[in-house]
């Protein structure tokens, strides 16, 4: 029901009710409608299919090139391909056609979207694995997409009892792996119909870190008694960030290895009524990018000694080999007592080292390490080691052993006798 890639027969819904467009780990094909538009053949035609994680730069969690075979003057074709999301969150979809022939018009070649991926939806259908409290269960008296819903209370001809703490939770979910800081809405949404008295209430909560409950948002009231008429459903819509979307935002402090949402209804002791139906739950985060995602590497270029207490310098190249862009922080691992070392560009300026390099995928850039030995150094080479470590995971880390040479600062000049002795 939130995704704009699932139509539902006889439901229409507005665009501004669409939360996702796929689900992580579960195929979907894309289909692309390429026109020529002008009056020549095209050639063959590459289409090219990317999405990007909009949490990072540079970062293709898809990327395919798929031919089309040539397309006469105003003519157009279709072509179609099934990939799998591997990330959840917020991504931005690129498909783009390059004909092998010269476009007359390269601006009209790309076609760019939004592509949100939920990490998790759930069509009230079963409940293995969640914890059900007294009068919550599955219900077939409404529902949307599967045709029964998460009920709590007795059924439509009946209703709940009063002074009710009752609770449906998620199972358990490690969402540990979310991004500290995104830049779009995380949370969850869900439709809900159904009623509840004054005063009894719905309460939607997320389960902390250190394992309370905090409110995300409060259902009352009524929206639908009798669905012999048909269904009335109603949904969020909130303004965070300056978008508006259906979805309840959740701190991101409450994403961790043992996260859970809870269905907390309350009712007091007075006038009971049908109760709440709930369907169609969605969660949506955005995931860090897992380590296998980085690679680094590195050689060395050249070495420079000094004598003591002077600058010298080795330089060595890192390469970034993963599929992201990643900042390399420079170290060196074994520097003796009193030496002294910083990080330069091959312009001269400074690298600093808590923000290191920064290297597209595929890139790579020279560093020159500047060592001071010294000015008691003992003359000859000195074994030391460059680590260059990713600025995301410690773990994704390259090492070149290292040799410094120490130099005399003087040489001797013996002079020989006249006579021998």
């Amino acid at each position: 029901m939130f995704s704009s890639n699932f139509p539902i027969i006889g439901f229409n819904r507005p665009q501004t009710l669409y939360v996702v467009d796929a689900i992580v780990n579960v195929p979907i094909l894309l289909e692309t409608l390429v026109e020529n538009k002008g009056t020549a053949n095209s050639g063959t035609i590459d289409v090219n299919i990317k999405v990007l994680h909009n949490e990072y730069a540079q970062f293709e969690t898809v990327n395919y090139t798929l031919q089309l075979s040539s397309l006469s003057g105003g003519n157009s074709n279709s072509i179609s391909k099934t990939f799998t999301p591997t990330y959840s969150g917020n991504h931005t979809l690129i498909v783009r056609a390059t004909s092998a022939v010269t476009d007359d018009e390269p601006m009209n070649d790309a076609y760019t979207s939004t592509l949100t991926v939920a990490h998790s939806y759930f069509n009230c259908d079963a409940l293995t694995g969640w914890t059900v409290g007294a009068e919550w269960g599955i219900s077939t008296d409404t529902g949307l997409s599967m045709g029964s819903s998460c009920h709590v209370g007795n059924g439509q001809a009946s209703s709940y009892s009063n002074n009710l703490a009752t609770s449906l939770t998620t199972p358990v979910m490690d969402m540990s792996d979310a991004v500290s800081s995104p830049t779009r809405t995380n949370g969850l949404s869900f439709f809900y119909t159904g009623s509840a008295a004054t005063n009894d209430r719905l309460k939607v909560q997320v389960k902390t870190a250190f394992g309370g409950w905090f409110d995300l948002t409060t259902v009352q009231g009524t929206v639908d008694q009798s669905f012999v008429d048909g269904q009335d459903y109603r949904t969020f819509s909130v303004n965070d960030g300056g978008i508006v979307s259906p979805l309840i935002p959740v701190p991101q402090e409450h994403y961790h290895s043992q996260t859970q949402f809870r269905f907390l209804f309350e009712s007091d002791a007075s006038v009971s009524d049908i109760g709440y139906y709930l369907d169609e739950l969605v969660i949506v985060y955005d995931q860090k990018v897992r380590p296998e995602e980085y690679s680094l590497a590195s050689n060395g270029i050249s070495t420079v000694g000094s004598t003591p207490g002077q600058w010298g310098a080795v330089r060595v190249e890192v390469t970034n080999d993963g599929n992201i862009s990643d900042s390399v922080l420079p170290q060196i691992v074994g520097l003796p007592m009193d030496w002294e070392v910083y990080y330069a560009n091959t312009n001269g300026v400074s690298i600093n080292e808590e923000s290191g390099v920064l290297l597209s995928p595929g890139q790579s850039k020279l560093i020159d390490i500047k060592i001071k030995p010294d000015v008691n150094a003992t003359t000859g080479f000195t074994q030391m080691t460059f680590r260059g470590v990713s600025s995301q995971y410690s773990s994704v880390n390259t090492t070149l052993p290292l040799q410094f040479q120490v130099m005399p600062d003087r040489e001797p000049y013996i002079v020989q006798p006249e006579f021998a002795p």
